[in-house]
């Protein structure tokens, strides 16, 4: 994913990363885009697929501040940081 530059959630069915996944595609869109949103909005999107782990590329991505301050960081780079969902999120 991150070499790919591709937006995926890992451990996803080949199919939402390919034809046939447009609306879990649109979601993971915007949440990626969710800055200048929603949060409750993004936050339902971790919590409706069970995520477990964020990927954020900075600049492209833009994730709620408030989404990314309740995420657990795992490793950061300076163009890419891993996140953890907590559980219950």
């Amino acid at each position: 994913a991150i070499v790919s530059a591709r937006r995926i959630v890992l451990g996803w069915d080949v199919r939402y990363s390919a034809v046939g996944g447009e609306g879990r595609l649109r979601e993971v869109n915007r949440f990626y885009s969710s800055a200048d949103g929603d949060p409750a909005a993004a936050a339902q999107i971790l919590g409706k697929y069970q995520i477990t782990h964020v990927i954020v590329r900075s600049p492209d991505d833009r994730v709620h501040p408030d989404i990314l301050a309740g995420l657990k960081l795992i490793l950061k780079f300076p163009d890419v940081a891993l996140y953890e969902v907590p559980q219950g999120s």
